[in-house]
């Protein structure tokens, strides 16, 4: 990541959109929210100016974990609901090869925790389960397993053991 800032700033490009992506993903890691929302909010401006929907929905993506992750969860509600309703299955085969993951499978999921924290039960059951059919639909391995991870937490805070044993055995089988 060092290296690609340094040559975009030598060379005075802008930083390709899966770079964006990326590095806000690794800020998360690293707990820097303020980054992640940084680049997330340049993705956001770069799709806006392009009208290009693949990347405001990456871009919701983004800022919806980086508010989740702050504990502002009514603004990580509405991106990862904006992400879900501007996805266009169309673009589906891009998402995966650019971004390596569905974004409508795991905003759907994300969506459910922040529901659940929320105090929206039923409605993150919902969204967990609509997550969990899509990634069984798409049936991208690494989507598939991301979905199962946040259903096995939602299945945690529901206290339901039954799925989170279901879950972990799903996410135990597809990764052998």
């Amino acid at each position: 990541h060092r290296h690609a800032l340094e040559l975009a700033s030598t060379l005075g490009i802008e930083l390709p959109p899966p770079l964006l992506r990326s590095l806000a993903m690794a800020s998360l890691t690293q707990s820097d929210f303020a980054r992640a929302q940084w680049f997330g909010q340049q993705l956001h401006a770069r799709g806006e100016h392009n009208a290009d929907d693949l990347l405001l929905v990456e871009s919701d993506y983004v800022l919806g974990i980086a508010a989740f992750w702050q504990g502002k969860l009514a603004v990580a509600r509405r991106h990862f609901a904006a992400a879900v309703e501007r996805y266009r299955p169309d673009y589906r085969r891009a998402h995966l090869f650019q971004y390596g993951l569905d974004p409508k499978a795991i905003c759907l999921s994300r969506l459910g925790n922040t529901l659940w924290f929320l105090g929206y039960p039923e409605a993150a059951v919902r969204a967990r389960d609509a997550a969990l059919a899509l990634a069984e639909e798409i049936a991208h391995p690494f989507t598939k397993a991301t979905v199962l991870v946040f259903a096995s937490m939602l299945a945690l805070d529901l206290r339901d053991p039954e799925r989170v044993r279901e879950y972990a055995a799903a996410l135990i089988a597809g990764l052998g």
